[in-house]
């Protein structure tokens, strides 16, 4: 049993370098805000701001969560971040949707 998510097609390749890749690694990426940036009392669902994905913010004791994205990544698995340009799409959905946020 290889229970290693998205760590299999490595350890597949420890025993056959020719095994075919199987696993496609998705990033999903956050915001966590200070909560009174945005005056939500439970969670919420909008849109970004290009209408092309469905986001949400959640209250979380002194934060808010935002999110998520979902990219394709190709990078290293042990050095995952989210890219510049996910969270200014992220910020920009909740400046679209929270004006004065």
């Amino acid at each position: 049993v290889n229970a290693t998510g998205v760590w299999a097609d490595q350890i597949r390749h420890m025993d056959d370098a020719g095994a075919e890749q199987m696993i496609q690694v998705d990033r999903g990426s956050h915001l966590v805000l200070p909560r009174e940036k945005l005056a939500i009392r439970g969670a919420v669902a909008f849109s970004s701001a290009d209408g092309r994905r469905a986001m949400y913010a959640v209250p979380w004791g002194h934060t808010c969560i935002v999110g998520t994205t979902d990219v394709d990544h190709h990078g290293d698995l042990d050095q995952v971040c989210a890219m510049p340009e996910e969270i200014e799409g992220m910020l920009d959905a909740v400046n679209h949707a929270f004006p004065g946020a």
